[in-house]
């Protein structure tokens, strides 16, 4: 019965429109122009955006995804108009974007001029990002940029916080944690530091501590994206599924047109058994994100955990023809023939994914398939090099059928 309701989730998902899958028809065409956008697809991004721009009023997004792929495509005019659209609508949401595309052309007056409008608001880039940045080299030495920074538009948190960073980028993470420990101390509730000392956790594995600092951060501002994306990771990581769910639901219901957050969900849901919603969120992912070989992998892992076999057969399939350096995505595949008893399939999935990896518990699989197949010579000849690797199960195999070789 759940395989039928699956079937029926992915039938609406792709052949009604997005209003009748609950997704708002401005929501879905953002989704969409996001992901082409994401993929360097930006002549689609133009196709989808140029019909319907003069209908949007309120919405700066499309026009600074526009804008970008104009900028990335080498249309600096094109890209300062829609920019500017942007600013219309809300003011400083592409002021950052209009600096960098003035820059490119060399207009240094009227890069700085939006630059300083930029290092005016309160959530801004660090300077040396900033000075960095690939799009302005071209006015790096020009009298307006100059002039620019001889005034101070950062903070004195805001520079240690850029000290921090600075040394993290070099791996001298005991002074960076010293410089966030005393930003901390003086202000427990700076979110900003609270974070990169939580990143810097997890960076070490420090995953319960990492956690505590983004629940702190999460106390303060309990919707930010960022933070929120994190703290789900990290609970993931540490099999706190439920929780990490709820994240995630909140991630989607804020982030209403960004799709790549029901990649992750499906995951979490397929660890928790869910397979019906674990399923319907990696269709809609994948509605937008079809060339993803990693979503056809995860749509593949849910039908494998879910038993449907031939149905894992065809994502895996799908997902090795678009990448096939991914040693999981053979294992997988393997997985999936040794499940319908195609073992020689199985065996030369599982030879395949230790070309790229040679693990011992694939040489273990490895050596099933050949046993199914009535090879003990060669399971057993897998079995030792699965025990090599560190992979103790082997031992109990090798024992049994190893005076059988």
């Amino acid at each position: 019965m759940l395989k039928y309701k699956i079937l029926i989730i992915g039938i609406l998902l792709w052949i009604f429109t997005p209003s009748q899958a609950q997704i708002g028809v401005s929501d879905s065409l953002i989704m969409n122009v996001r992901a082409k956008f994401s993929h360097q697809d930006f002549n689609s991004v133009f196709e989808l955006l140029n019909p319907v721009s003069e209908n949007i009023k309120t919405n700066s997004e499309p026009f600074i995804l526009r804008g970008k792929a104009y900028l990335y495509a080498g249309q600096a005019g094109k890209a300062i108009l829609d920019f500017e659209l942007a600013e219309k609508i809300k003011e400083n949401s592409a002021s950052y974007e209009l600096a960098q595309t003035y820059a490119s052309v060399g207009n240094a007056e009227y890069a700085c001029k939006a630059l300083k409008k930029y290092l005016k608001t309160p959530h801004k880039k660090f300077q040396s990002d900033i000075k960095t940045d690939k799009y302005f080299e071209k006015i790096s030495n020009s009298k307006p940029w100059l002039e620019l920074w001889k005034a101070d538009y950062y903070s004195k948190t805001e520079l240690q916080l850029n000290d921090a960073k600075f040394e993290i980028s070099k791996n001298n993470d005991a002074q960076a944690f010293s410089i966030l420990d005393n930003i901390i101390a003086k202000n427990e509730k700076s979110t900003d530091a609270l974070f990169m000392r939580a990143k810097l956790h997890a960076k070490n594995n420090d995953l319960k501590n990492a956690l505590r600092d983004l629940d702190k951060t999460l106390k303060n501002k309990p919707f930010d994206t960022d933070y929120l994306l994190l703290h789900a990771q990290i609970l993931f990581q540490t099999q706190k599924y439920q929780k990490a769910l709820v994240d995630y639901d909140i991630l989607i219901k804020k982030n209403k047109t960004d799709a790549s957050f029901f990649k992750q969900k499906a995951l979490i849901e397929n660890e928790l058994n869910d397979f019906e919603n674990a399923m319907s969120d990696i269709l809609t992912y994948l509605k937008f994100y079809p060339w993803d070989s990693e979503g056809l992998y995860i749509a593949g892992l849910i039908n494998l955990k879910a038993e449907y076999y031939l149905d894992a057969l065809k994502y895996f399939n799908e997902s090795i023809e678009i990448d096939n350096s991914k040693s999981v995505y053979y294992e997988a595949r393997g997985d999936a023939y040794f499940a319908v008893k195609t073992f020689e399939n199985a065996e030369n999935s599982f030879s395949m994914a230790l070309d790229l990896v040679p693990a011992g518990e694939i040489f273990f699989k490895k050596g099933l398939a050949r046993l199914a197949q009535n090879n003990i010579e060669g399971a057993c000849s897998d079995w030792e090099k699965s025990l090599n690797l560190g992979y103790f199960r082997a031992d109990d195999y090798l024992k049994k059928y190893g005076s059988e070789k």
